[in-house]
């Protein structure tokens, strides 16, 4: 199958993207997220996913996705994605801030410093 390829034939550009809309019921939520991780790691740090969450949601505040969701359901999907994969704390906050840099250049070192510190120990 080609790439460009679903299983019924069509092509990623023939989709409609009103297909594209997730429904409610089917959208990870960051409480969603943060019970799975703390069924297959008692010990992660919740924190660190908790932060990233709400700096990633600020961020994206405003934004709206082609299907008219909410920006955030992305980087929710790709935490979800990673927690599914059993992944720890930082893969999972940076599922959430992947696309943050992208879409937000003007963060300010005290937004850096106000969001916490690196998995090593390094101030953002």
């Amino acid at each position: 199958m080609a790439i460009s390829e679903s299983a019924g034939g069509q092509t990623a550009a023939s989709l409609n993207p009103q297909s594209w809309i997730l429904n409610p019921d089917d959208m990870a939520t960051i409480d969603q997220i943060i019970e799975q991780v703390k069924q297959y790691s008692p010990e992660a740090d919740l924190d660190l996913i908790k932060r990233a969450y709400k700096f990633a949601e600020g961020a994206h505040d405003g934004q709206v996705r082609l299907s008219g969701d909410p920006y955030i359901t992305h980087p929710l999907e790709a935490a979800r994605i990673l927690a599914d994969l059993e992944m720890d704390s930082a893969s999972i906050a940076a599922g959430l801030l992947h696309d943050v840099v992208e879409d937000r250049r003007n963060i300010s070192p005290a937004e850096r410093r106000a969001s916490g510190r690196a998995p090593s120990g390094q101030s953002l």
